[in-house]
Formats: C-alpha cells, sequence, structure tokens
C-alpha cells in the first residue's frame, strides 16, 4: 500500500504514461532518488498522514527541485533511445545508448560494448565448444547490438548433468584468466545447463592496474569469493545473504513511514545449479571442475603462440571500470538526500566523495571527473570505453575521459608473454581450491 502510493504518484509526477518503458522499471530506478527526500519532508512538516502529504506534492515544489530537475533530466536523456512497445530497461541506466534493453525477447543496446571478435578469436584457439557458453550477439541494420536472451536452465534431477556443468566451468575459467577479465561475477551469469552462460564479458583485457592495487590474478575475476560481507562471486555468490547499503528501502505503514539503508538483499542469482531441490555446491564436485580446468589451460600453453598472433579488430570495444559501479550508485543516491543538497553544492559534494576512490586502473587522466560529474548529475551511472588498439578511454558521446600508457591490445599480449605459464595456472588453482573449501 504504502509503495503502491509512492509510485502512484512518480508516474503523475514525471508524466511517466507517456514513456514506451515498461512503467515499474522508471517507477522503481527514480523511486530510489525520492524516497529519503519525501520521508525527510514529511517528518519535518505539520501533515501526519502521509498520502495527504503526498497529494500536495506538485512537480515544481521547491523542497524537491534540486532532485526533481535531475530526475527529468534522466527521463530525457532516454526517451528517444528505443522504439516499441512495454520496453524493458536491464541494469543501470548509462547515457547515449549504453543501456541495455529488452525488446521482443532481444536485448539491445546502441554502440558500446562489442567485444565479440574479441572472444571468438581468442577461445576458438583452445575451447572446442566456446559458443555454448555466450548468447548470440550481433549488428542489426541500424548499428544497433542486439544479444540473444537465454532463459535459466538450472534445475535438474540429474547429478551427471551436475557434473558436467562444473567440468564445463572449470574448462572456462583459465580463459577469463587468460583474457585477464575482471567484474565476471555472478551478477553476470545464469545457467543453462549443462553449461554457464556468460552475458556481459565486456570487461575483458583489462588494462594495467594502479599500483595501489595488487597484481592480476582469479581473485580479479570474480569467480571466487573477496569480500566476506559481499560475496557475488561465480561459486558462491547468494548461499549468504549480502547486505544491501545501495539504495533506501521505505517500511512501515502510511502513518509512519521509515527509511532504513541496512537490510538484506532480495537480489537474486542464478550462478549454482539446483539437484532435486537443492542447491548442487562446487565443493561437492571440485573434481570435476578441476579436471576442466587443467585441461583448458594446458591447452591454452600448448597454444599459446597462436594466442599471441591472433588478430583483435579495431572496433571491438571493452569496458574500463574506473571506480566500482557500486560506488556510483551509493554516491549517486547521497547526493540526493535533502541533507545534502540543501546545505552543500552537489559538484562539490560529488567532486569530494569521488576523490575518497582510488582509480583502479593506471591512467593518465584527462576529463575523467568531469564526465563522471556530469552523467551523476543526471543521475546515470558512469560508464566508458576503450578500443582494443587505442589507448583513450572515451565516454559513449566520445569525450576521452583519460588514456592508458599502452592499448588494451598490446597491454593484454605482453600480459599473455610474460604472465601466461604453467606456474601462474598452478598458482591459480591453488586459490581456487582454496575458495572451494570454504564453501563446505
Amino acid at each position: 500500500m504504502l509503495r503502491d502510493l509512492i509510485r502512484e504518484k512518480i508516474s503523475s509526477l514525471f508524466h511517466l504514461y507517456r514513456y514506451q518503458y515498461h512503467p515499474k522499471d522508471l517507477q522503481k530506478y527514480i523511486e530510489d532518488f525520492l524516497l529519503p527526500s519525501f520521508v525527510y519532508y514529511y517528518y519535518k512538516g505539520s501533515v501526519k498522514d502521509f498520502g495527504l502529504f503526498l497529494n500536495s506534492i506538485t512537480d515544481n515544489d521547491e523542497r524537491f527541485l534540486p532532485v526533481f530537475k535531475r530526475v527529468n533530466n534522466l527521463l530525457y536523456s532516454i526517451q528517444n533511445e528505443v522504439d516499441g512497445s512495454d520496453v524493458r530497461i536491464l541494469g543501470d541506466i548509462h547515457s547515449s545508448g549504453s543501456t541495455k534493453y529488452l525488446i521482443n525477447n532481444k536485448i539491445r543496446y546502441q554502440q558500446y560494448p562489442y567485444y565479440n571478435d574479441i572472444i571468438n578469436n581468442v577461445l576458438s584457439i583452445f575451447l572446442d565448444n566456446y559458443k555454448q557458453y555466450f548468447p548470440k550477439i550481433s549488428k542489426d541494420n541500424f548499428g544497433n547490438i542486439v544479444r540473444e536472451y537465454v532463459d535459466i536452465d538450472e534445475k535438474t534431477d540429474s547429478e551427471s548433468v551436475v557434473r558436467e556443468y562444473y567440468h564445463n566451468l572449470g574448462k572456462f575459467i583459465p580463459g577469463l584468466l587468460l583474457l585477464r577479465s575482471i567484474d565476471i561475477n555472478a551478477e553476470n551469469m545464469i545457467i543453462h545447463l549443462p553449461y554457464p552462460i556468460f552475458f556481459d564479458m565486456e570487461t575483458v583485457l583489462s588494462g594495467e592496474f594502479d599500483e595501489a592495487y595488487s597484481n592480476y590474478d582469479i581473485k580479479n575475476t570474480g569467480v571466487v569469493k573477496v569480500i566476506d560481507d559481499i560475496d557475488s562471486s561465480l561459486l558462491s555468490g547468494g548461499l549468504k545473504k549480502n547486505k544491501s547499503y545501495l539504495k533506501p528501502i521505505i517500511i512501515g505503514d502510511i502513518n509512519s513511514p521509515r527509511i532504513v539503508w541496512k537490510v538484506k538483499s532480495k537480489g537474486k542469482y542464478h550462478n549454482i545449479p539446483i539437484l532435486n531441490g537443492k542447491k548442487a555446491l562446487a565443493s561437492n564436485y571440485v573434481n570435476d571442475l578441476m579436471r576442466g580446468y587443467k585441461e583448458s589451460y594446458e591447452k591454452i600453453l600448448l597454444k599459446k603462440d597462436d594466442i599471441l598472433n591472433v588478430v583483435l579488430p579495431d572496433n571491438n570495444f571493452i569496458r574500463v571500470i574506473f571506480r566500482p559501479t557500486r560506488v556510483y550508485r551509493v554516491i549517486t543516491l547521497e547526493s540526493c538526500y535533502p541533507q545534502v543538497y540543501e546545505n552543500s553544492n552537489i559538484d562539490d559534494f560529488l567532486e569530494k566523495k569521488l576523490n575518497e576512490y582510488q582509480l583502479i586502473h593506471n591512467v593518465d587522466v584527462k576529463d575523467l571527473l568531469s564526465i563522471e560529474l556530469e552523467s551523476i548529475n543526471k543521475l546515470e551511472i558512469p560508464v566508458f570505453y576503450c578500443s582494443v588498439k587505442s589507448r583513450d578511454i572515451i565516454s559513449p558521446e566520445g569525450k576521452i575521459a583519460a588514456k592508458f600508457f599502452y592499448s588494451p591490445e598490446s597491454y593484454w599480449k605482453e600480459f599473455v608473454s610474460k604472465n601466461i605459464n604453467k606456474e601462474f595456472f598452478v598458482n591459480q588453482e591453488l586459490i581456487l581450491q582454496n575458495s572451494i573449501q570454504e564453501i563446505g
């Protein structure tokens, strides 16, 4: 009842019925930014009925204008991006065609990232059935990127299917390491037995890390748990409920609404097979997984020269992560608190918050901060891309945010030449086995 009232109010304030997007998507996305203001001004005011308080809010209410203007900017930036009815927004909203949409059972985005040839040209050298691990990706007649929608198929009554799944997962992990992948966690995959399906491989060929970070290893991939309190790893994400700090949650009833800031996350992953109604944990199939792991890394070592000679087309782009997405989300939400926008300049607040976080990559910074501020002010998550043959790291609009000191292709080939050897894979195997043992 309480949330329905709020979402109805949001729809009327911003005329969401005019948009072709699925209305609940926009309601939920905008709600996170408005809840703190609604509750804050309700308790500061004299109207004790929350329903009457909501009815009194207009689209030119001065108390809410700082955040209302930003919501309108967000809506303006996405309103002309897609054609169709009942369009679903998938994940975060980014600028200029980088948001992913579900339309007619296909996932579509306009320009970046396009990494298909990187995956095909590298993995095909050592992994015979590599196409089974990915949805099909193509381009339509307008140059938009179209990705196949794959249904979740995680349940079985056959233990042999589960064993095959973990064997297939084990075979793929050396490929993640070879491609210097980061952030390929449980949020970026589903199960379609007997394979894991990786639908976001945009963060391959990661560049040189800042010296504040350790050397690249399996802990960067998203395969194994790194932080106890926040586990979104491929192997064990979802076994323990994470705490959600990322958005305000409204609780209570219409007479006493309250905001809480830390609750158990309702997020659900599809990263662990279900055998006869129970999760089939990796710790029970470690031999299958490690057998696949060893098979693949031995093939990689045999084919290393072929891998070093692989051709990576310059029209392939990777995503470059400067700061974790959760950092951008938290900072954006904080900047919508009335306690912030009533008492400080939002740009000054955002700049101070962003500078508290060390950049992940070692880069020559150009207009990164101003691009981040521009996106966050529009309530969008900043996103950046780089052609595999370029040093320029760009925004979706083509602005240069920073420069790598080496192109992703040249840095990756140097990494393969120096680091991809038996010692490397054996060291990662030990980390992998220890992580599996902790699952229990």
